[in-house]
């Protein structure tokens, strides 16, 4: 299936989820126990209708995307249709997602409140409809973290922007003409109670963006030149736009409304005490000024009271939140929308691999020229064209691409070898990067020295990085095992708890200096503690050695390590063995910190399958599992500290 047809329908999905998320946010939590947040007769119905066409939005997109896909893989023959949806993860889970949106939708119709808002147990209706949107996504085939992270990273998303476009789709205009929901003090308090709701969802989905990113791309190669990478790039940007649009309500808009709360606040205490004086009965209390705007409601204004402003007076702030909240759902629709497509795109999470190079033979002009591609480490590839007449050639120039996976324009530009010129051979060549293992088009556009001009197509098939199948940890442990490690992890650590306090003043005071400050503040903190915390991990990181630390096996690791180690590492593991020479890099040293800031686990799969862009061969065929197990019980004595 196409992938921009798959991500627009995972978009409608995503939707679907929004509407049936939306009214338990917006009615559950931030309407419910707020009599004067109350909405209005036709609110509940609105409510309801939205929860019932998002649960079936989320029900059709997954059987629709199922279809489809089980189409294609089966070519259309409906005996292996019910095979895939039954017999596959993704089958299964398309149908998991299509029960619960159904379901959603069925209790929405039949239970949903008629009067007040509905229950915060709502919101339980949502979360299923969390878990099975994740379920049925790259994180439900990982299993593990990726489904805690991308699970929090959803129920996030589901909680601000569903509740966003619930507010959005509020009857705003019938609204404008009510006095009680258009004052000023209760658009600020519906803004103070969504906002700060809203707050604690952003923090939540920008720390397991950053994790769930960390973990489906492998650098800043796959982030830039991959379609995932790009995706993301697209997304960031449109979260960006949405940010700033939030910032507006938050910072511009919602102490603006408290100003003009308080003035009315003020004038209504005012004009009940003039009533007072004059010897009018009802002198009762009058609102203090520093009373929730909500409450300050009251049965006066219901009634219309006269120290209330008319209706018409409270317009222009109706208007403003309408037009401010709007284009915020507007920004968060775009971003579902990137969202939904990158979500169908593989991740790239481990760079191409060409395995040996390959050439191809073409013509210019007549003239023979031939084409290679040479591997080099972590998806890199040396590109060259060369001339086999008499005519040399003058330039080159190479697209990249993937016919599988459409990308932006990626080219590279061939020219003379730095070690020498182009006269005599015609040699023209460039370095380029494959971010992600699949099929790869290369379109040369070649000229030689006498005009002639030709285009050559050739495809490559680029496969996964062997054995690069780390993803990355915290380890704070890790981090101080040195003493450089140990101050930067401290000092990273004092800078997340400054910044996170510059961000709750910035909040609560509604400064946005101190707030920006403290986000700057946050980031780079972060940023210096992965430096030293964040380090690889793998498949076998947390399995733990099998063997005892006893005297016999750490004897049996010593004779493994001195037959097939030691020529490198040294006999004492401080990388200086006889073939250590010319190395690059040199061996590590086993006696230091490197070795300290990982498990067992990590040992053991490095021993197994090599480290790649080093010397570190696999003795996966080499040694017995036990032996692998046992030359790390040595490993650890060759530390001086264990000694």
């Amino acid at each position: 299936m196409p992938e921009l047809a798959a991500g627009i329908l995972r978009w409608i999905g995503l939707l679907g989820l929004m509407g049936l998320a939306g009214p338990a946010i917006l009615d559950g939590w931030i309407l419910r126990g707020r009599p004067g947040l109350d909405p209005g007769p036709g609110h509940a119905r609105r409510s309801r209708r939205l929860a019932v066409t998002g649960g079936l939005l989320l029900a059709a997109s997954a059987l629709a995307a199922a279809m489809v896909a089980a189409w294609e893989l089966t070519q259309g023959r409906p005996a292996l249709l019910g095979r895939f949806l039954v017999g596959t993860h993704t089958g299964r889970a398309a149908l998991i997602q299509a029960a619960v949106g159904l379901a959603g939708a069925v209790l929405a119709w039949r239970c949903w409140p008629g009067g007040l808002p509905a229950g915060r147990t709502w919101v339980l209706v949502a979360l299923a409809a969390v878990a099975a949107v994740v379920w049925n996504s790259h994180a439900g085939i990982r299993g593990g973290s990726a489904l805690v992270v991308d699970g929090l990273h959803v129920a996030a998303v589901a909680l601000w922007i569903g509740g966003l476009l619930r507010l959005a789709l509020l009857d705003w205009r019938a609204l404008e003409h009510r006095g009680e929901l258009g004052s000023p003090r209760v658009l600020a308090a519906l803004i103070r109670r969504f906002s700060d709701l809203g707050a604690l969802a952003v923090l939540a989905t920008a720390v397991s963006g950053i994790l769930a990113a960390r973990r489906n791309l492998y650098g800043a190669d796959a982030l830039i030149r991959s379609p995932y990478g790009q995706a993301l790039l697209a997304k960031l940007a449109l979260v960006a736009v949405l940010l700033a649009i939030a910032a507006v309500n938050l910072f511009a808009l919602r102490p603006w409304l408290e100003r003009a709360a308080g003035a009315v606040t003020r004038r209504t205490g005012g004009a009940r005490r003039r009533r007072g004086a004059l010897g009018g009965a009802g002198a009762g209390s009058a609102d203090g000024p520093g009373r929730d705007a909500a409450d300050a409601v009251g049965a006066g204004h219901g009634a219309g009271g006269a120290g209330d402003p008319p209706p018409a007076a409270g317009r222009r702030p109706a208007v403003v939140v309408r037009r401010l909240v709007r284009a915020e759902a507007v920004a968060a629709v775009a971003v579902l929308l990137a969202s939904g497509i990158l979500a169908v795109l593989p991740p790239a999470d481990r760079p191409a691999a060409a395995t040996e190079p390959v050439t191809w033979r073409a013509e210019v002009g007549g003239e023979p020229v031939e084409l290679a591609l040479q591997p080099g480490q972590r998806g890199a590839v040396t590109l060259s064209a060369r001339s086999l007449g008499r005519v040399p050639l003058a330039r080159g120039l190479v697209r990249l691409d993937m016919p599988e996976h459409p990308m932006g324009l990626y080219q590279v530009a061939l020219s003379p070898p730095a070690d020498r010129g182009a006269g005599s051979t015609g040699t023209l060549e460039a370095r380029a990067v494959l971010p992600m293992p699949g099929l790869w088009r290369l379109t040369w556009t070649l000229a030689l020295e006498n005009g002639a001009q030709a285009t050559v197509t050739t495809d490559f098939e680029a496969a996964g990085a062997p054995g690069n199948q780390r993803q990355g940890r915290l380890s704070l442990r890790a981090a101080f095992q040195s003493t450089g490690g140990a101050i930067q992890a401290t000092v990273a650590l004092l800078g997340l708890v400054e910044a996170a306090a510059l961000v709750a003043i910035g909040w609560r005071r509604l400064w946005p200096i101190p707030f920006g400050a403290g986000l700057i503040a946050l980031a780079l903190a972060a940023w210096l503690l992965g430096q030293v915390a964040w380090i690889d991990a793998y498949p076998t990181t947390y399995v733990p050695n099998p063997l005892p630390d006893s005297p016999a096996v750490v004897a049996q690791g010593r004779r493994v390590y001195e037959t097939h180690c030691a020529a490198c590492h040294g006999p004492e593991g401080r990388g200086d063995g006889p073939a250590a020479a010319g190395m690059l890099p040199p061996p590590a040293d086993l006696t230091g910190v490197h070795v300290r800031q990982h498990t067992d686990g990590d040992l053991y799969w490095w021993i197994t399958h090599g480290i790649e862009g080093t010397a570190m061969p696999a003795f996966e065929d080499v040694l017995t599992e036990e032996e692998r197990w046992a030359v790390i019980r040595f490993i650890r004595r060759l530390d001086p500290r264990d000694r």
